[in-house]
């Protein structure tokens, strides 16, 4: 660590180095969670990543200084996040969860020094998604907001955002001009692989490969699920039973906490109810079915929700509401050629036909989606691996175009809000690629919106500064888009 007397470094348990070396011996025991659908992709399928945590030679002041080198000097107060300093030592930290129950959506942008992650054995699925996360101003705010209000004792129930709150600090903000171009050197997040194990995210069959977009929905799941329990342990430390299945996770019941604070921030709590009818246009009426979702920060930056509209003649329309965290996008139609293309098929009418209806009657049913709420990041995944009769399973390696600017319009809007809404506009933030030519194989790269018209590319270690957005959004010879990111305006 270095050396900075204005700097104090807050930790409120001094038996940490020994819960530390417990965790350890605890994640050793576990398997290597190697991906899925790739026999040809690991070199050495049969052994475990030699991955070795640095010894600690001494007791960890914050939880930042654990992955810290001794060269290393925290940033200065003049940048917008920062360690603590001594006049912080006397504000109250708060709890996790009052700070989540309190918590509101802010986008704090933080020009940091780039770094590049060292791939120890095909890990550059992971090595993408890290990127593209520690660059989403949203998440890396609440990460940084968590890390500077929050007591924390290493609290073993929730690994994922302690790693990589870890993850996000290795990242030096810039304090001046002449650092605009510097990097710092690559590293290896191996708390952040120990929390992957811990959490059993790639408990999969030995020699496959795991798909980044997977891997990506994996993660955030796992995030989103940590923080829920955090909002359903009681004060005496009891935890309220609740289904951990990510996004689509239904509220079980609310601890009182929640429920005194579901009338300030509706951002817990979305607005649904289980079935009720809605009338339409012409006096129309439908059955609406809803869950209530249990709602946490994690899914107010990347959750939206998805309403589906099945017309049955003869029949009420039945209406479902559901949580997504990306759409899923078919491009493997030859009239689909760019990104609106491929939207609008996927919020277009759908004919099911043979339908059968509530009285008997084969009829042919229509079946559309709608955006019933816009997530503030959006991810979009290009399906790329898809099944003929004559080839089987392969990947598509067909160019779609995409823009800078996307707008939703309208008409994508669920019916009931579309009036008191306007279309809703984003910027796109991120590119992650897929290299080669195989389904079962292959490499991940992405490029990263840095600051305006800046983009950075990177490939595990390499990274290409001054990159241009003509550059991001042409063809490329060797990768194809594959998860694009955008962010709402």
């Amino acid at each position: 660590m270095g050396d900075n007397p204005n700097v104090v470094y807050l930790f409120d348990d001094h038996s940490v180095l020994k819960e530390y070396e417990d965790l350890k011996q605890t994640f050793s025991q576990y398997p290597v969670y190697l991906p899925i659908n790739s026999r040809d992709q690991w070199k050495d399928s049969n052994s475990a990543l030699d991955i070795k945590i640095p010894a600690q030679k001494n007791p960890p002041s914050s939880w930042a200084s654990l992955l810290r080198s001794k060269d290393y000097v925290p940033p200065t107060t003049t940048t917008k996040i920062s360690t603590n300093t001594s006049s912080s030592k006397s504000k109250k930290k708060k709890s996790l969860k009052d700070l989540l129950i309190k918590w509101s959506l802010k986008k704090n942008h933080v020009l940091f020094k780039p770094r590049g992650l060292e791939n120890t054995g095909n890990m550059c699925f992971m090595n993408v998604v890290l990127q593209v996360l520690v660059y989403c101003d949203y998440f890396y705010s609440l990460l940084i907001d968590i890390q500077k209000t929050v007591a924390f004792r290493f609290n073993s129930s929730i690994p994922l955002i302690e790693s990589l709150i870890m993850f996000v600090k290795e990242f030096k903000p810039v304090t001046d001009s002449f650092e605009i171009n510097e990097f710092d050197p690559p590293f290896v997040p191996t708390y952040v692989y120990d929390a992957l194990r811990k959490k059993k995210i790639f408990q999969t069959s030995r020699g496959q490969q795991e798909d980044a977009q997977e891997f990506l929905g994996h993660l955030i799941n796992g995030m989103h699920d940590e923080l829920l329990h955090v909002l359903n342990t009681e004060k005496d430390g009891a935890t309220k039973q609740n289904n951990s299945l990510g996004f689509a996770s239904p509220i079980n019941s609310l601890s009182p906490e929640r429920e005194s604070a579901a009338g300030s921030n509706n951002a817990l709590i979305p607005p649904t109810s289980s079935t009720w009818q809605e009338v339409g246009k012409k006096n129309k009426t439908g059955i609406t079915r809803s869950v209530e979702f249990a709602q946490t920060p994690i899914s107010s930056i990347f959750g939206g929700y998805m309403r589906s509209e099945l017309k049955i003649p003869g029949s009420k329309t039945s209406i479902t509401i559901e949580p997504f965290q990306n759409l899923a996008i078919d491009i493997s139609s030859p009239e689909v050629s760019d990104l609106d293309d491929a939207l609008g098929s996927l919020f277009s009418p759908e004919v099911i036909e043979g339908y059968t209806n509530s009285s008997g009657v084969v009829v042919n049913a229509t079946k559309q989606q709608f955006l019933d709420e816009a997530p503030n990041v959006l991810f979009i995944i290009l399906n790329r691996v898809v099944y003929t009769p004559e080839l089987g399973i392969h990947k598509l390696n067909k160019f779609i175009s995409y823009s800078k600017n996307l707008t939703i319009p309208k008409k994508w809007i669920s019916p009931p809000k579309r009036s008191k809404s306007s279309d809703v506009h984003y910027t796109l933030s991120s590119v992650l690629y897929h290299h080669g030519l195989l389904a079962s194989g292959g490499h991940y790269t992405c490029d990263v919106n840095r600051r305006p018209d800046e983009w950075l590319r990177f490939d595990d270690t390499e990274i290409l500064n001054d990159l241009s957005l003509k550059e991001v959004l042409s063809e490329k010879e060797d990768r194809n888009a594959y998860v694009l990111v955008y962010t709402k305006e």
